[in-house]
């Protein structure tokens, strides 16, 4: 995972809620840094990519949650 300036982060479908998300601390974190630079005005993309199933959707909704409003 990388950030590359430039886009907005978009996430698909909300997981369930009867999954566990475990681990993925290091990706959040990207993830919440990037979310910082963007509220100090600066703009970024943030691009979550890996092979099918390994759970970027999920890494993505638990982000978006976390998140306040």
């Amino acid at each position: 995972m990388r950030p590359v300036p430039g886009r907005a982060l978009r996430a698909g479908p909300e997981r369930s809620g009867d999954e566990e998300f475990v681990g993925r601390c290091r990706e959040l974190a990207v993830l919440h840094a990037q979310l910082g630079r963007v509220c100090e005005g600066r703009s970024g993309l943030v691009v979550v990519e890996g092979p099918s199933g390994i759970g970027k959707t999920a890494l993505a909704g638990e982000f978006l949650s976390r998140q306040d409003g």
